[in-house]
């Protein structure tokens, strides 16, 4: 008998979250070290994150997902650093597949507090790019400087602008510019990853194959204020990746809204 799909109901499309998580949540404090220069630090980091989580996760992805990118040669002929806006619909996969992009960048992830929440692990996950939003005035400023340190040394910031993660959801939702001011303050290149969702063949597991388009670069507009330049960027963003998420055609789980419920028949 074949699997009926799974189906998730959501009231706000914005802020509803079905990451499925149970962890107890730490506040960022001011200090928090978002950039650690200590050498003993970065050498441990670079043996982690090269020599060993990289190579196991470009397997473990290809393999699970059958992931392949499309376009990738637009972020890979770009010099120096870049932002990178995705969809956020995968827990793993969207931990590992921004750092599989390109091997010549080291990538790193705006997450929300609870990627280094978990005690034990907090220095392993910032070790694997994991830069974490602040939760006062004063870290703000030292997040924003982290991510403008980073862009600077040539490295790719990822940002899911959804915040939200909805697994395998085959739309894009809507969000805000907020997150495009960094590369709108700091005139940085912006690439939109897009996250689709195919049916596998001859596989045991349902779960979909994923392709990966890139598309970009966008610009901001000098001409522009930070925070209209933003918006344009946002928008810019957001058509790339509603277009490229109408090539899915696996919905491996169904999201409606719950104003649906009363009438389906589902």
């Amino acid at each position: 008998m074949k699997k009926q799909t799974k189906t998730i109901w959501y009231t706000d499309p914005l802020n509803d979250d079905f990451a499925g998580t149970d962890i107890d949540t730490r506040t960022i404090p001011s200090d928090f070290p978002f950039v650690d220069d200590r050498p003993l630090y970065k050498a441990a980091a670079a043996v982690v994150y090269e020599g060993l989580v990289r190579p196991l996760i470009t397997v473990y992805i290809r393999l699970r997902y059958r992931q392949r990118f499309v376009g990738l040669e637009k972020l890979r002929s770009l010099k120096g650093g870049a932002f990178v806006f995705a969809n956020h619909t995968m827990r793993t996969g969207d931990a590992f597949i921004p750092n599989i992009m390109d091997r010549r960048r080291k990538n790193y992830i705006v997450t929300g507090p609870d990627a280094v929440s978990i005690k034990g692990v907090s220095t392993l996950v910032r070790m694997l790019g994991a830069i974490p939003l602040a939760s006062t005035a004063k870290g703000s400023a030292a997040f924003a400087s982290a991510l403008e340190r980073r862009f600077g040394e040539g490295a790719t910031v990822t940002i899911y602008p959804e915040a939200h993660i909805w697994p395998y959801y085959t739309g894009i939702r809507p969000f805000k510019a907020t997150s495009f001011r960094y590369p709108a303050r700091l005139g940085a290149p912006v690439f939109a990853l897009t996250n689709v969702f195919h049916k596998k063949r001859f596989a045991l597991s349902r779960t979909p194959r994923v392709e990966s388009y890139i598309d970009g670069p966008f610009f901001p507009d000098p001409a522009l204020p930070e925070r209209q330049a933003a918006q344009a960027l946002r928008d810019r963003v957001y058509a790339a990746m509603t277009e490229r998420a109408k090539l899915s055609d696996c919905e491996y789980i169904r999201y409606r809204p719950i104003e649906e419920k009363g009438t389906a028949r589902d």
